[in-house]
């Protein structure tokens, strides 16, 4: 689990979200509503991949809200590495934001439980695989 991951506010840009992600070495960020003070959705490297493909826009000129993806799947931090695993796959994510009464305290991703558990690479490339073929619609 990477503790504390980055966030980007609802009204940035695509481009602040990006930023965000190369500042941290991250390859998501939590989207938050800092008027509300609450977790919107998030922002993966896919989405910025599949945001830019769709729009054919400039970064910056895509709104947050407009890529992320959304509601936040969410585990306990108490979860398993299996658990973790199932639930991606029945969700069909490849992050997992972790909440402990309430409150994010950090998120995991497919990529980080593959070295836990090196056998489930292959669920993860399929999923990978299924993801890649939704962009052109």
């Amino acid at each position: 689990m990477r503790p504390d991951p980055g966030r980007v506010d609802v009204s940035g840009s695509l481009r602040d979200a990006v930023q965000t992600m190369l500042t941290r070495g991250s390859d998501s960020v939590i989207v938050v509503d800092r008027s509300i003070q609450s977790e919107r959705g998030i922002v993966t490297r896919t989405d910025v991949v599949r945001a830019g493909y769709r729009t054919d826009r400039q970064y910056s000129r895509i709104d947050v809200e407009e890529a992320m993806s959304s509601p936040l799947i969410t585990i306990p931090p108490g979860a398993t590495v299996d658990r973790a695993l199932q639930k991606m796959r029945h969700e069909e994510v490849t992050h997992l934001v972790v909440v402990d009464d309430g409150n994010v305290v950090g998120m995991v991703s497919a990529r980080e439980l593959v070295f836990h558990k090196p056998e489930a690479l292959e669920s993860i490339r399929d999923r990978g695989r299924k993801e890649r073929r939704g962009w052109f619609r």
